[in-house]
């Protein structure tokens, strides 16, 4: 995957110890949220039929990320209030299913 130079250096930073910068917040962030918000789109179409479960590994494995990565998941409980309810019940269930694995 390409990273912007913000994302990769918040990544590089927290994997090192140290505080990233705000800039660096802000993009991981919003690169989280874009990551979120096509999860719920995704997760929809399943619901509607237009996708078959299969569509559903790219949403699975964001929910495995939030479960393993403390960053991830900040950006997930900090921004599911924008999210419709039965989404937010769906993806807090399955990074509940990945706490529970591990």
């Amino acid at each position: 995957a390409i990273l912007v130079p913000e994302v990769r250096d918040f990544i590089l930073a927290r994997e090192s110890g140290l505080d990233p910068t705000p800039e660096q917040a802000i993009a991981f962030s919003m690169m989280m949220q874009i990551a979120f918000r096509h999860a719920e789109n995704v997760y929809y179409q399943y619901q509607l039929g237009v996708l078959d479960e299969g569509a559903l590994t790219g949403p699975l494995e964001l929910a495995q990320s939030a479960s393993q990565f403390p960053s991830n998941r900040i950006v997930w409980n900090e921004r599911k209030h924008v999210h419709p309810a039965d989404f937010v019940t769906w993806m807090d269930e399955k990074i509940a299913m990945y706490d529970n694995a591990t």
